[in-house]
This record gives structure tokens, C-alpha cells and sequence, in this order.
């Protein structure tokens, strides 16, 4: 697939970015802004050198969010990758 397939697939424009805020403040409001959802969640948020990897994170707003909720924010390294141009 080449760039130009992709841009045809994936928008990255405002309204789709707007969308896509949408839809994470809905799941995160669904379950009281707690964006990591498992057994043990808050121990692995209060670790330090944490590093998550957000796949198909479009412009990194989760990972960014994410931030704000972690014990040593200073130490983690959070990478949001998307193919999106």
C-alpha cells in the first residue's frame, strides 16, 4: 500500500480528529477516567520508567491524557504510532 493508498483510507483532517476526541472522552466518562482498565491498573500507573506504546493512536491525545493520570509522568516514555499521514 502506498502513502497515497493510505491518505485515501485514513482521514486525518479536523473533523475526524474531532471524532475521534469524541469517542475517547465517552469511553473514558464510561468508566470514570480511568483509561487503563484491568486489575492492578493503578500499580502499573504508579510505576516509575513506565513505557506504553498507543497503536492506531491518531494524534496521541489518549497517550496525552494518559499522562496526566500516571505517579511519574517525568520517566515514562509513551509513543503513539499511527499510519496515518
Amino acid at each position: 500500500m502506498t502513502k497515497g493508498h493510505i491518505a485515501a483510507f485514513y482521514s486525518t483532517n479536523n473533523a475526524e480528529q474531532k471524532r475521534l476526541h469524541a469517542q475517547h472522552a465517552i469511553g473514558a466518562a464510561a468508566f470514570d477516567n480511568q483509561l487503563l482498565v484491568f486489575p492492578g491498573a493503578q500499580d502499573v500507573l504508579a510505576r516509575p520508567d513506565l513505557r506504553i506504546l498507543d497503536n492506531a493512536g491518531a494524534d496521541g491525545f489518549s497517550l496525552m491524557e494518559l499522562r496526566r493520570q500516571l505517579k511519574h509522568p517525568e520517566s515514562a516514555e509513551l509513543v503513539s504510532a499511527d499510519i496515518a499521514p
